[in-house]
């Protein structure tokens, strides 16, 4: 997801997110020298919140779900994904208190448009507000492209997320790297989203680290039962002479 943040010494609210090989940064506007830092900070917190929303309809799609009956998880995914377009409106039009009363909004991605909404009629900078339109826009996009296959420009933090599903673009795109160098290609990393929940790809030429543990009891009991009849080892006996039995055979081997 994209991270919003307020520079308090050149007065900018800038945008960072990851690309699998750092960090890259913009400035999205620049902000009046008097204008309250508090302020400025609950609206960056509100960004990140919303693009932290728009990237879970990325990570979490409708169609990985069993069931799109109403009211079933499938069904919830979808109807977050298409309130996408009630973002715009959310911005520039949010839910005030009344009376002491605010609607909150039960979608998390129109929640947090509201309150950047907020924040900014707070601040009523006009040109502010028009930048912030502009943003998040640009974020939005940035979903819709990476579920396209289209990792490019803002789009590449989606390298850093894990989908649920698979992409067939991107498994053939990842397949034809792996073509060309078995062993694990710089760009399967940075440039090819993971498919599995809650991994990601690794180079294959990166050793894993071997655990020394000794196993539980349990694992243990079932690895000796899993020992094939092929090779069998016994121990010394009292005379000193270790014997080895394979297979089924009777062919004894003493030293």
């Amino acid at each position: 997801m994209t991270r919003y943040s307020i520079d308090p010494e050149r007065h900018e609210l800038i945008a960072t997110w990851g690309t699998g090989e750092g960090d890259l940064a913009t400035r999205v506007t620049a902000v009046p020298a008097g204008t309250g830092t508090a302020a400025l900070m609950r609206l960056a917190r509100a960004l990140t919140h919303l693009s932290e929303a728009a990237w879970r309809t990325y990570t979490h799609p409708a169609s990985a779900s069993s069931s799109m009956a109403p009211g079933s998880e499938g069904w919830r995914r979808a109807e977050e994904r298409k309130a996408f377009d009630e973002v715009p409106g959310a911005v520039t039009r949010p839910n005030l208190p009344e009376d002491g009363v605010l609607d909150v909004e039960y979608s998390p991605l129109v929640e947090s448009a509201h309150r950047a909404g907020r924040a900014l009629h707070v601040l009523g900078n006009v040109d502010l507000t028009k930048a912030v339109l502009a943003e998040t826009a640009t974020e939005l996009a940035a979903v819709e492209n990476a579920e396209l296959g289209d990792l490019t420009g803002r789009a590449r933090q989606a390298v850093l997320l894990s989908r649920e599903g698979a992409c067939p673009v991107q498994v053939a795109a990842a397949d034809r790297l792996l073509e060309q160098d078995p062993f694990g290609p710089r760009g399967i990393v940075h440039q090819h989203r993971p498919h599995r929940r809650g991994r990601r790809h690794r180079p294959l030429a990166r050793s894993r680290r071997r655990s020394h543990r000794p196993l539980p009891h349990h694992a243990a009991r079932r690895s000796r039962q899993h020992q094939t009849a092929s090779t069998k080892i016994i121990p010394w006996d009292f005379s000193g002479t270790f014997s080895a039995v394979r297979g089924t055979s009777e062919g004894l081997f003493a030293a």
